[in-house]
């Protein structure tokens, strides 16, 4: 069967599986806030200006904030339109598809983000192209030739139990955070010690370059729990120093008021939060056009629907990617030929039509192109080319011609399994066998290795580009059970985290990109999802960030 026609069924065959699959009854795995444990993009989280003068002082020179109800590439088109006018009494009620399962940064999963930055206030915030702005720290930076990562702290703040924020509020979480046990302590792997040098000033020594802690003090290690409530139930009485309190807390819903003593409350346009567990994607279009939500999160497939009710639809590609987690461990898998080989069997194209609706890029590198570390040098690689010849040809050199088995594992999200059913048929290409292995225990399968490959959603930005390579990619990454050695990497990553300036960042985390390619990654992209959502009429102003954070300080409710 020559090409052209191999692609032609394999549309229809994509088309078939779609339909077949269909529903609506699980979520479509594109959302950042979901409860899933069976996707892979906790993974990154718990498993495992290079002066003083460079450190960031305000947000002045940061784009337009991206918020929920502009345009669908996220971008505000609308500043001449009036903004609605807001009740400061409302409660905004905000649908998402899984539960707050750990409200301490310490033990939660990269997928309870949504609930806990809403009480906990980062050292460093994240602005929607993906920089950084002031939280509790007003200025940051790397000091002493690199030797250090210098915080200058605002001054006058409390915790919510009105115990003070200052130096040694910070000294103590960052140690908590290190601690052994604590699912943070590999993000401060480079951390050697923290001194409050001042009660406003912080100073992180390392044992190696730091650029990066940017990234990670904008993330769970940079969110400030009240050093008194350190032994207290997080879970149900967690305290911070965010916009926000908890209220109360259910299998489906978490419910959030303001916060009158945070710093910035004048501009919190709410008088809370309300957020309500859907699973069914369809309940939750079906409650949103109805009123008795606000906004919720939507799969690709109800876009149209929602926009013919009059909801707001936008959407943002985020830097998350779907794909296969590859276990090196494998003989095959381990194999370079052979990751190359599965790289070439993938036509991402007709995955993204037929799964997505076009609502998913192509793409064979981990960043999207709305993030600073993507590599426009990249965005064509033939490394990641749709080639069954070429693909069957490295598996011939492997010594792999007849081929091999292996087990996708996945987990209840409907898209995931999906995406490892076509899987499945494109590597029956080139003589892979697959078996699929629906898993209620995918977690804890990573952690220990016990998987041939995993499909899921994999987040590539939090906390810093260089995680996700050290992660994936160094000969002792924890998510490289095979000890795969991707040459030079470890001295990219190096370069990489010498400065804090993401331009010249930019070039090593592209080297690192590309030698990935060159070898076949352990991290095999498909495309990068669109997270889609809908709010009904006169609710604005929530901000969104490539990275994943959604900012609910400015949101209105029209009265």
């Amino acid at each position: 069967m020559n090409r052209g026609i191999r692609a032609i069924v394999l549309l229809c065959l994509l088309a078939l599986l779609a339909t077949a699959c269909g529903g609506g009854d699980d979520d479509t795995g594109t959302d950042d806030a979901t409860g899933d444990e069976a996707t892979a993009e906790e993974a990154t989280d718990a498993d495992d200006a290079a002066d003083a003068d460079d450190a960031t002082e305000g947000a002045d020179d940061t784009e337009e904030p991206a918020t929920e109800a502009d345009d669908a590439d996220g971008a505000d088109d609308a500043d001449d339109a009036e903004a609605p006018a807001g009740d400061p009494d409302a409660v905004l009620r905000y649908a998402v598809p899984g539960v707050a399962q750990s409200m301490d940064p310490r033990s939660a999963n990269e997928f309870q983000q949504i609930f806990l930055e809403q009480v906990y206030e980062p050292l460093i915030r994240t602005t929607p192209d993906g920089d950084y702005e002031p939280g509790l720290a007003l200025e940051w930076g790397l000091v002493d030739d690199g030797a250090a990562f210098e915080l200058t702290l605002r001054e006058g703040v409390t915790f919510q139990d009105g115990e003070p924020f200052d130096a040694d509020a910070v000294v103590a979480n960052l140690e908590a955070a290190a601690a052994e046990g604590s699912n943070l302590a590999t993000d401060l792997s480079v951390v050697e010690g923290v001194e409050a040098v001042d009660p406003t000033t912080v100073r992180i020594t390392l044992n190696g370059p730091g650029g990066h802690m940017a990234g990670v003090l904008a993330g769970y290690p940079g969110m400030m729990v009240s050093p008194a409530a350190f032994e207290s139930d997080l879970q149900t009485n967690p305290v911070g120093a965010g916009p926000f309190t908890l209220v109360d807390i259910t299998e489906n819903a978490v419910t959030f008021e303001k916060w009158d003593g945070y710093y910035g409350a004048d501009d919190v346009g709410i008088a809370g939060l309300e957020f309500s567990t859907f699973a069914d994607e369809s309940a939750r279009l079906r409650a949103l056009q109805s009123g008795q939500l606000d906004g919720a999160f939507l799969s690709a497939s109800q876009v149209a629907e929602a926009e013919a009710a009059g909801l707001a639809v936008t959407s943002l590609t985020q830097t998350n990617v779907h794909g296969a987690l590859i276990n090196t461990g494998h003989e095959a898998l381990g194999n370079d030929l052979v990751r190359q080989a599965i790289m070439h069997a993938i036509d991402r194209d007709a995955i993204s039509q037929a799964l997505y609706g076009g609502r998913c890029t192509p793409t064979g590198q981990p960043y999207p192109e709305n993030y600073w570390a993507y590599d426009p040098a990249l965005a064509d690689a033939p490394e990641a080319a749709y080639d069954v010849a070429a693909a069957q040809a490295l598996m011939d050199e492997a010594g792999y011609a007849d081929g091999f088995s292996v087990t996708i594992s996945t987990g209840s999200i409907t898209i995931y399994q999906r995406l490892a059913e076509v899987l499945q048929q494109q590597f029956a290409e080139i003589g892979i066998e697959v078996d699929i292995n629906v898993s209620t225990t995918l977690s804890e399968e990573r952690r220990n290795g016990d998987f041939d490959m995993i499909t899921g959603n994999f987040q590539t930005g939090r906390p810093d580009p260089t995680v996700y390579a050290a992660t994936y990619l160094t000969a002792d990454a924890p998510l490289n059970f095979g000890g795969v050695e991707f040459e030079g990497v470890e001295d990219l990553i190096e370069q990489a985290r010498q400065t804090t300036d993401t331009t010249e960042r930019s070039g090593p985390i592209g080297q690192i990109v590309a030698q990935s390619l060159a070898q076949g990654p352990t991290l095999v992209p498909v495309c990068a999802p669109e997270t889609i959502t809908a709010l009904r009429e006169g609710v604005d102003g929530i901000v969104t960030s490539v990275l994943g954070n959604r900012d609910f300080r400015g949101a209105t409710v029209a009265g």
